[in-house]
């Protein structure tokens, strides 16, 4: 499953160093070319991920988007250790009347 999409182009620094942190940190992020010098914008990115048509932007798989390139780079270093301290493999189901439900509250206070 993708992590989610970076827009900008490979040449730009910016864009290079948060694939190179993704790869560092086992995120799939996809890349999609996006290069305002030659006008080369997705459909509805100028109206719904960045208006001002600046590089890099990130939409994660649930629709969070970030613009800058620090939050970007941050969210992902964070993203990437919660998802390895509580990967879904290890999180156990449980309802309110489960005995792991409360097994688990116990471990976290």
């Amino acid at each position: 499953m993708s992590f989610g999409k970076l827009y900008g182009f490979a040449g730009n620094p910016r864009t290079n160093c948060l694939m190179i942190i993704a790869q560092m940190n086992s995120l799939d992020v996809e890349l999609v070319e996006t290069n305002p010098n030659k006008g080369n914008f997705p459909q509805d990115y100028t109206s719904k991920i960045n208006r001002l048509g600046k590089i890099p932007s990130f939409v994660g798989a649930d629709g969070f988007v970030l613009n800058e390139v620090l939050a970007i780079a941050v969210y992902c270093k964070f993203s990437a250790v919660l998802l390895a301290l509580f990967s879904l493999s290890s999180l156990p189901t449980y309802t309110q009347k489960d005995e792991s439900y409360y097994q688990f509250q116990l471990s976290l206070s």
